[in-house]
Order: C-alpha cells, then structure tokens, then sequence
C-alpha cells in the first residue's frame, strides 16, 4: 500500500478505502475532506505539518502547493500531499 499520496485540488481521490478531496489550497492552507463509504465527510483545515485522522490511521500533511487562481475555474492547480505516519493495529 502506498504510504504517500498527492491529491489535485477539487479532485475527489480514492486512498487507503477512503475517498479524499483537497479544496480550497492557497497560501500553504487547504481543506481536506475525508469520507469513509455509507458515512459524511469529515472537514479538516490543513496547513503543512498538521496530523490528521484518515480512517483508522493518522496521515500528515507534507506539502501544500499551487491553488489560489491558478489553473483554469474550478479546477486550480493545488496539490496536497500525505503520507501515513500510522498504520492499523
């Protein structure tokens, strides 16, 4: 399984049985949204650093980068890349 992954911005991504968007990237901030299947998503405001849950696992955020007015509407090119810091027990 991979242990990193780079999302696109507004680019709904599946990712370690889960389904990721990255929304809003500018400025190194992001949304990210984490849905898990049959349940809503979970919103999570991001800056690089951050540790947050995907699942039953812990990811941090490792890079934020383009977004803003990039890009043609809707879809700017932002990236958000995590990487697994914890796997399931």
């Amino acid at each position: 399984m991979d242990e990193t992954i780079t999302l696109q911005q507004n680019i709904p991504t599946p990712a370690w049985g889960l389904r990721l968007v990255a929304a809003n990237v500018r400025g190194g901030l992001a949304t990210l949204y984490v849905e898990a299947t049959g349940e809503s998503a979970v919103k999570h405001q991001v800056t690089v650093g951050d540790t947050v849950p995907v699942g039953d696992r812990q990811a941090r955020v490792e890079a934020i980068t383009g977004g803003g007015h990039d890009g043609p509407p809707g879809r700017a090119a932002g990236r958000l890349t995590l990487a697994l810091v914890e796997e399931p027990a």
